[in-house]
């Protein structure tokens, strides 16, 4: 099962980092839900992890619109090579078969990307170019 990240934009201002939110009559509890439901959830965006270029904002699909706040999914290609550079590879496969992601456009991404690996020191990017030859292809290079 995947979980995808979200944002949440308040048409007001940013999200307070902790886990209890209370906008207007929307009240949101991230630790009591991931109890309930059993799940682990990360407070952790892609870009924690990887560069993300910018723009993501309008990348990132819409969800719902509760009020003055607004879900969508974090950028759909950030959070695919984020998992993969965390070695989730099989994420990725789910996202390439839902037809989420296309892999040409996910590769695309990364090389867009891979000038500033620099910036996340904890990343090896030949690991990571690896990880993304494996899961998405070799580029078609002479």
């Amino acid at each position: 099962m995947i979980v995808a990240a979200t944002s949440v934009y308040n048409q007001g201002g940013g999200l307070p980092a902790s886990g209890r939110t209370r906008y207007g009559s929307v009240s949101m509890d991230s630790t009591a839900l991931k109890e309930r439901l059993h799940l682990n959830v990360e407070l952790a965006s892609p870009d924690d992890f990887i560069p993300v270029p910018t723009g993501w904002e309008q990348r990132s699909p819409f969800i719902a619109q509760e009020g003055r706040l607004a879900f969508h999914h974090f950028d759909l290609y950030a959070q695919a090579l984020a998992k993969l550079e965390r070695g989730h590879a099989q994420d990725i496969g789910e996202m390439l078969r839902r037809e989420l992601i296309v892999a040409a456009h996910a590769r695309a991404y990364f090389d867009r990307l891979e000038g500033d690996l620099y910036r996340y020191p904890a990343v090896d990017p030949a690991t990571f170019r690896a990880a993304v030859d494996a899961v998405l292809g070799r580029p078609d290079r002479p």
